[in-house]
């Protein structure tokens, strides 16, 4: 998971997550607690952590043009349209500082987007 490993790196001194699934960021802080967590780290040189329930397109509460990075990653293929798709994108670079990084990560094509829905199904029944 990106989140660890960046989150772990002593150059990042606070790292925020977002998700829909209350579930998914109840697994990444029970993780970071048992495994990384020291009064929440920033002591030991790791970032402070902190999670939000929100869409990815939803950036209510983070300030623009403050953050080094924004990580939109393995979400696309769940997206309902191209313009949700241009609204997260133009909502996150608006986050990123002059020089920051906005990583898109984990596309599927869209050539490839029936084989997904199929696995997806599978997986579920």
């Amino acid at each position: 998971m990106i989140l660890f490993r960046v989150a772990t790196d002593p150059r990042v001194a606070e790292y925020a997550g977002a998700d829909l699934s209350k579930q998914a960021l109840a697994h990444v802080e029970r993780t970071w607690k048992s495994h990384f967590d020291q009064a929440s780290l920033g002591a030991a040189g790791h970032a402070k952590l902190s999670t939000h329930v929100l869409d990815a397109s939803n950036f209510a509460g983070f300030e623009r043009g403050v953050y080094d990075a924004v990580v939109c990653n393995g979400v696309t293929m769940y997206f309902p349209s191209a313009s949700y798709l241009l609204n997260v994108l133009t909502n996150g670079l608006a986050r990123v500082t002059s020089g920051g990084t906005f990583h898109l990560g984990d596309i599927i094509s869209l050539d490839a987007h029936p084989l997904f829905v199929l696995r997806s199904a599978d997986r579920k029944s």
